[in-house]
């Protein structure tokens, strides 16, 4: 299923709670559409087909708490906006092509209690030695 079918939901501003996990959605995350939803709390986009870059859009949802990206074709490096969610409880971006580089990005953060990161093929399900 193409990622632009996700169109008609990017309209309803008041969803808290988008669960799109495991549902063979291919393409590139919408950025613009995901930027509309301001009052997000939980987004999981994981088991998908998503691929390209990580949409510095999804760092714009300043009331995030959950966002799982895992198990999508995702590459590139993250965006320095992942600092500014500052009630981030969960992020799970695994496998992610540059764990080096989301380590960087996320060092300088300071909420997320449960963070999984990976490099691809080679999972590191492992707590991070600081808050993001």
């Amino acid at each position: 299923m193409p990622s632009n079918l996700l169109a008609p939901l990017f309209f309803i501003r008041s969803l808290r709670v988008l669960n799109i996990f495991q549902n063979s959605i291919n393409g590139q995350i919408p950025a613009l559409g995901f930027g509309n939803l301001s009052n997000l709390v939980h987004l999981d986009l994981s088991l998908n087909w998503f691929n390209g870059s990580i949409p510095p859009q999804l760092f714009q949802l300043r009331h995030l708490r959950y966002l799982d990206l895992g198990s999508n074709k995702l590459q590139g490096s993250l965006s320095p906006r992942v600092g500014s969610l500052q009630g981030l409880r969960m992020l799970n971006l695994s496998p992610i092509v540059s764990a080096e580089n989301c380590l960087k990005r996320m060092e300088t953060s300071q909420s997320c209690s449960n963070c999984h990161l990976g490099v691809t093929n080679s999972p590191m399900p492992f707590p991070l030695p600081f808050r993001i």
